[in-house]
């Protein structure tokens, strides 16, 4: 058997494996979230819930003295890994490791001046400065802590063990949320939260460098022998071209809260992060299944087979609509219901959020396979533009849209923004593979984004439908019309696809490794030879 009938054989199942590894976990993260949220929100008071957004906000752009070591990292360590090159991997551990401690002391530096910078910025309540330096300086903790034990989570994925990863992951989830729950009932309120996130930092690197140690039996940590200023510059050299792309991500997934917290007041920061949080957490999901396909498109790139990375991308783009984009389109059309049961009345502008949002989200699902595509091949000039052009055309859309619609006009930027980076690339892909546009997507793609379509507008119309009859306003109505519009989209979409049948047996196979209590439903999706 060729090489290259050996992979199509064996890609999509390593694919889903990973992918649902991690996606299980991202999953409880969801429902954690749905759950701890309003409990935060009524133990700390919008006021207190908006700092606390705006610090995880903030210190992210803290990231932007990162290097982009984190995909030199699995690229070299998956690499010496396969080679079995213990000494190379430690090395890359040791010298990684070196880097982030003096990461860490440079950002504490840095810290003092941007603390002054964040009380000024935001205007922080008199009653507010203190437990907001305290917290603050904990979260500054957290950020130097996770990024020293970062090399050991990545060397897990690197030796694509992710599934173990994500089992402690979870574990660490529960414990994290149970954690909140206490110390916000003993009235520690902030202060608790930001001490249970610093001590689960401190568990999960703890927890994966005693994995690291039990799956690579030679890993040492030792910093005299293994670090290397070589090895260094060689991580150095790979991953600042990526870092432009991370800083440009970073700015966007944050700008939104810095600038509704600027213009709009902290109130404002928390129905933004309420709506967003839903969908940051959904994103998250076909996230997972990127970072799946990354190794998977270098080895086709390996086989230097420019036909079977476009028939990848299209069956990549065929599962997001089959899987990924249905959550996307209920969340949305069911938005209202699921505030009103989930937070009561006075959440109306989350509503909006999250269908705005939702519907940019739609289109950063096709933008995030075509970014992971362009990486693995060695694009990243194309991924460095797309990421600055999606990053400062938010920033200017939403400063201009801000003064015209307040802070509907911040978000509605946002979507404009990723519509308009998913043309940019996917146009920009075209002519780096020398395809057409019309060629990125199967017909099987186009009718199951067409399906995913008509079962959303049908889940809408029985949630207009619905308002006649209950009294909108109360929890009953939002639990009837949840139930009622998720059960709407799930008929119509199964019955269309099992008519229209868009898998074939190989991606069946695939699939019903992964989920064979669907196997059935599966069958009914699969054509006939």
């Amino acid at each position: 058997m060729s090489t290259t009938q050996e992979f199509k054989r064996s890609f999509l199942t390593k694919i889903l494996r990973n992918t649902f590894a991690a996606v299980g976990v991202r999953i409880l993260m969801i429902i954690v979230s749905i759950l701890l949220i309003p409990f935060m929100i009524a133990k700390l008071g919008k006021q207190e819930f908006g700092v606390l957004a705006l610090l995880g906000a903030a210190t992210g752009y803290i990231g932007l003295f990162d290097v982009g070591f984190n995909a030199a990292f699995i690229k070299y360590i998956s690499k010496y890994f396969t080679k079995g090159d213990t000494t190379e991997i430690n090395k890359i551990i040791n010298s990684g490791l070196g880097f982030y401690i003096l990461w860490a002391g440079l950002v504490v530096a840095l810290s003092y001046f941007f603390l002054q910078l964040f009380l000024f910025f935001f205007s922080i309540s008199p009653s507010l400065i203190e437990v907001t330096i305290f917290s603050f300086w904990l979260t500054i903790a957290a950020l130097c802590l996770n990024n020293i034990f970062l090399i050991f989570g990545t060397a897990l994925s690197g030796i694509q063990r992710i599934d173990i990863s994500s089992i402690w992951t979870g574990v660490m989830v529960i414990l994290r949320s149970m954690g909140i729950v206490i110390l916000l009932l003993l009235g520690l309120r902030i202060r608790g939260v930001v001490i249970i996130n610093l001590l689960v930092v401190f568990l999960t690197g703890c927890i994966n460098i005693v994995l690291c140690k039990r799956l690579l039996p030679g890993m040492s940590i030792n910093l005299k022998k293994y670090f290397n200023w070589r090895t260094l510059r060689k991580l150095f050299n790979f991953g600042y071209k990526l870092q432009v792309s991370n800083i440009s991500t970073i700015i966007f997934n944050n700008i939104d809260k810095i600038l509704i917290g600027r213009f709009c007041g902290l109130e404002w920061v928390t129905f933004y992060q309420v709506g967003a949080r839903i969908l940051e957490k959904v994103k998250a999901i076909p996230q997972m299944f990127f970072a799946a396909l990354l190794p998977g498109f270098s080895e086709i790139d390996a086989l230097r087979e420019k036909k079977l990375i476009l028939q990848t991308y299209r069956k990549s783009a065929k599962l997001l609509g089959l899987i990924f984009l249905p959550v996307l389109l209920v969340i949305i059309s069911a938005s209202h219901s699921i505030i009103l049961l989930w937070l009561g009345r006075g959440f109306e502008n989350a509503v909006y959020v999250i269908r705005v949002l939702g519907f940019g989200y739609c289109f950063f699902l096709f933008l995030g396979l075509g970014l992971t595509l362009a990486t693995s091949i060695g694009k990243t000039d194309l991924v460095m533009r797309v990421s600055i052009f999606q990053s400062i055309s938010n920033i200017f859309l939403s400063i201009l849209f801000v003064n015209w619609f307040g802070f509907k006009g911040i978000v509605f930027g946002t979507f404009i923004a990723l519509f308009g980076s998913f043309i940019f690339l996917t146009i920009s892909l075209s002519h780096q593979l020398e395809v057409k546009l019309k060629d990125f997507f199967s017909k099987d793609t186009c009718v199951v984004l067409l399906i995913n379509v008509f079962a959303f507008l049908c889940s809408l119309f029985v949630g207009f439908m619905l308002t006649k009859f209950f009294v909108s306003g109360t929890r009953i109505y939002g639990l009837i019309t949840v139930s009622a519009q998720i059960f709407c989209f799930a008929v119509i979409f199964i019955i269309s696809q099992s008519i229209v049948k868009p898998l074939n047996h190989g991606e069946l196979t695939a699939l019903q490794e992964r989920i064979p209590y669907l196997s059935k439903m599966l069958r009914m999706f699969v054509r006939k030879i």
